[in-house]
């Protein structure tokens, strides 16, 4: 009677015995002792047992493993007495083919009377679950040495599962305060919408997005976060692996100013400057000026005093031109030597307004830096109509080449005058060394019946054959001793710069070959070219005689001054290798007879 009571009460009613029928779980019901009462349909598939078996006094301990039938037996005594029993119960449950599987049991007892006299509960195949969970641990077990932070996120509530250290170190965060918040905490105002739409739609798993999270202090940071749905138990949960990609957008950012930006100056580069003439023509603005610039004598600068200096006088020329225009002009360096300045919105008064104003910038500059004073040549042009604003360009960059013309002497000039100043202001070489050496080669010279234009280009020479040490570094040019086999290679390349600073200068022009020549050997020893014999120029034979006995009876960084008698024989000692043998009798012969009294005396008292 009890049994048919259990089974009225439990499913025996058709329209709910084919609802629990119909479930893929487990439906049961025993009594104290473990003999089945009440199974539904699927029941039979679960346990591989068929309905005969189970009609036919089945007790339930026979579907749990053997280890663990002593705990079900146990806890089924324990529901007999009244004691719960929990919420749910892990068993490793056993098919009749000996298969088994972990399965998770919730029941409770069945009262009448005040007594429990069954059983009834559910049974789920956590298979899944367990698979599950073991995936879990090793999640948690690779995150830990992760350099990236992983997060584990219930999709349905938005609570973190787990965090790995990475994201305690990331975040800010403790990891028991990180277990206790929603993701939306880590994520900065802008990041909720790429995280809403993949935790809305977990189909969209392994995707991969760019946001923005944010620290316990506030500040945010961006990330890659690469998205992937897994089941844990009962819950869909999204492994977010997130990386902080802090120095790659850095990065970005830095390429794109550069892209943009000359890395010298920081000014706008060519590139900018092309685009935003495009962009000023599609915009069709009323009005616009150019302002074109170029820096004179910059390529002899960096030929003889390097390039280091030629980036001072690039920066020198920046600073004269920032500010000269409106704020709202830009400055592009468009090439090596070469700026532009275009003025939007503006009338021709303003665009002649910022050329005055350069001019007298560049004076002010000069009169304040006369150890490296700029050359600047402008050229400039506006219309009413930004539509043509390449004609515009094109004008002011015409002006510019006219005005550069003009400019073309005084510029070089400028430039050459800047070098001589970098010259003496590093002269390692006794003081008057250029006015002895221009008297011994012009009474050389008249002694030998030079006409009078020849020796003023002597003169030219003997005070400008080293002008190219400007081009030579204070390290190698002040060494007290002997110079390095690299040194000297540096210290010969003097010789080439002169010849170059010589050419961009009309008034030094006629002695630019003897300064690349000057010191070449009889023999053909010298360098740079290795000339030999008569094919050397006799001006640059004169001046080599005379430079090496001022050098000898002159006091250097590297020795001390030698006698007059001690220079002849040196001299003599070399005649026929490094020296033009008959000039050099003809030299000391000019030294001790033809040269005047007064001359010879102050040359050779030294």
């Amino acid at each position: 009677m009890q049994e048919e009571v259990l089974l009225t009460n439990f499913g025996s009613a058709d329209k709910y015995r084919s609802v629990v029928d119909s479930l893929q779980e487990v439906v049961f019901e025993i009594d104290l002792k473990g003999n089945l009462l009440f199974y539904n349909m699927g029941a039979l598939d679960f346990f591989g047992y068929s309905k005969e078996d189970f009609d036919s006094g089945f007790n339930v301990l026979k579907v749990i493993a053997p280890q663990e039938r002593d705990a079900a037996k146990a806890d089924i005594a324990r529901a007999a007495r009244g004691e719960d029993i929990g919420a749910g119960v892990i068993y490793t449950a056993k098919r009749k083919d000996n298969s088994t599987f972990p399965i998770l049991v919730h029941a409770s007892p069945v009262i009448q009377a005040g007594k429990p006299v069954a059983l009834r509960g559910i049974i789920i195949d956590i298979t899944a679950r367990r698979r599950a969970e073991e995936v879990f641990k090793r999640y948690q077990l690779l995150s830990e040495n992760a350099r990236d932070i992983i997060l584990f996120v219930d999709v349905s509530s938005h609570l973190l599962i787990d965090a790995n250290s990475a994201a305690v170190k990331s975040y800010g965060y403790s990891r028991k305060e990180l277990l206790s918040m929603s993701i939306f905490v880590l994520l900065a105002p802008e990041a909720l919408s790429p995280f809403e739409r993949h935790a809305r739609f977990p189909g969209s798993d392994g995707s991969m997005y760019e946001t923005v999270h944010r620290r316990k202090d506030g500040s945010t940071f961006p990330v890659e976060v690469s998205s992937q749905i897994s089941i844990i138990g009962n819950k869909q949960v999204m492994v977010e692996i997130i990386r902080d990609i802090s120095e790659r957008k850095r990065a970005e950012e830095q390429l794109k100013y550069l892209s943009f930006h000359d890395s010298l100056t920081g000014l706008y580069n060519r590139t900018y400057f092309e685009r935003e003439m495009q962009r000023i023509e599609q915009t069709k603005t009323s009005s616009v000026g150019i302002l074109v610039a170029d820096l004179d004598g910059l390529k002899l600068a960096n030929d003889t005093l390097g390039h280091g200096k030629g980036d001072e006088l690039l920066l020198a020329a920046v600073q004269v031109l920032n500010g000269c225009c409106p704020v709202n002009s830009t400055i592009s360096r468009i090439g090596g030597d070469e700026f532009a300045t275009i003025l939007t919105g503006t009338n021709l008064a303003q665009v002649e307004g910022c050329y005055r104003l350069i001019h007298d910038r560049l004076a002010q500059y000069n009169s304040s830096n006369p150890e490296l004073t700029l050359s600047i040549s402008i050229g400039f042009a506006f219309s009413e109509q930004s539509a043509n604003i390449a004609e515009v360009f094109k004008e002011a960059d015409n002006n510019l080449y006219r005005e550069k013309l003009h400019r073309k002497k005084s510029a070089r000039s400028s430039i050459v005058q800047t070098l001589m100043k970098a010259l003496e202001a590093r002269d390692f070489i006794t003081e008057g060394h250029a006015e002895r050496l221009e008297k011994l080669v012009v009474a050389v010279a008249q002694h030998l019946g030079f006409p009078e234009q020849k020796l003023h280009d002597l003169r030219l020479l003997a005070g400008f054959h080293d002008i190219g040490k400007v081009g030579i570094s204070d390290s190698i040019l002040f060494k007290p001793g002997p110079l390095s086999r690299e040194e000297t290679a540096k210290m010969r390349q003097h010789c080439e710069i002169g010849y170059r600073i010589a050419m961009s200068a009309p008034d030094l022009v006629p002695i630019a070959d003897w300064i690349h020549h000057h010191h070449e050997w009889w023999n053909g020893q010298g360098y740079p070219v290795g000339l030999k014999g008569e094919v050397i120029p006799l001006e640059c034979r004169i001046l080599a005689i005379a430079d090496a006995y001022d050098a000898i009876v002159s006091e250097r960084p590297y020795k001390k001054a030698r006698t007059h008698g001690y220079a002849v024989e040196e001299l003599r000692r070399s005649a026929g290798t490094q020296f033009d043998p008959k000039l050099v009798e003809q030299f000391i012969e000019v030294l001790e007879s033809d040269l005047p009294e007064q001359r010879r005396s102050y040359v050779i008292g030294m």
